[in-house]
């Protein structure tokens, strides 16, 4: 009994052959089954098609090169022909120049004066009869917030900014300080008793760090002194040793 190969051009196949005598395939389960993703993948290919971003003609979906206009189809490149104009338009849009940069340090210094007279008024509102005590314990808070800034914040942007800046952010920069100190004091003022606790624990803090430095340290030092004997370390200011006459 003879029988036709799947690909329906080699006939003369005998039930006992393990290879097709003209195209090679594999006549196993495992040879079969790979030969019949392998078509349902082409169909699939065949199928799925794009518009190539250049020429726009219908082009399958994984081909890597137009067929029509040899254009390379990578993400990038579709990304670019498709949105590159627009993209160009915004870039030039917000292409930073002298008038923009004006008019967007004028906005800035609008809309901080809008939230800082904001805030200004919510406080005049809500905490009129009792903005003294908050006012009083923010000075502790902005201490705090100053040292941990000169702490954290790169002192060469601090400085950036002292140089740079323009007189329209500096004003812009006031405004937000004295917007972020409202509402610190809103803050301070609807969690008091938690503030409160916060504030001495920022005293007590700074209390002690500074009984350590001012009295612990050096006496520390000095017992150190007398039972590990004199420091070794070299004093450029004493005599070493030999002794000079100068008339």
């Amino acid at each position: 009994m003879n029988f036709v190969c799947h690909k329906r051009t080699c006939p003369g196949l005998k039930l006992r052959d393990r290879h097709c005598h003209k195209c090679g395939l594999t006549l196993s389960f495992s040879g079969l089954l790979g030969y019949g993703w392998k078509r349902v993948w082409e169909w699939v290919k065949k199928k799925l098609s794009v518009a190539c971003p250049t020429c726009r003609k219908r082009i399958p979906a994984f081909q890597s090169i137009c067929p029509a206009c040899k254009a390379s189809l990578t993400v990038e490149g579709a990304f670019q022909k498709t949105f590159g104009p627009q993209v160009e338009k915004v870039r030039v849009l917000i292409a930073p120049n002298p008038s923009k940069r004006r008019l967007f340090q004028w906005f800035y210094v609008g809309v901080s004066a809008l939230v800082f007279w904001g805030c200004l008024a919510i406080l005049e509102k809500k905490y009129a009869q009792h903005w003294v005590e908050p006012a009083m314990l923010s000075i502790v808070y902005l201490a705090v917030f100053l040292i941990l800034s000169l702490w954290l914040v790169p002192q060469r942007t601090l400085l950036l900014i002292a140089q740079r800046a323009s007189k329209l952010i500096k004003l812009a920069l006031v405004f937000n300080y004295l917007t972020a100190l409202m509402l610190l004091q809103m803050f301070m003022a609807t969690w008091w008793t938690r503030s409160i606790m916060l504030g001495v624990l920022f005293f007590v803090t700074w209390a002690g760090a500074w009984l350590f430095w001012r009295y612990l340290w050096p006496v520390s030092s000095a017992v150190g002194g007398i039972f590990m004997g004199p420091s070794s370390t070299f004093d450029p200011s004493e005599p070493q040793g030999r002794n000079v006459r100068m008339d």
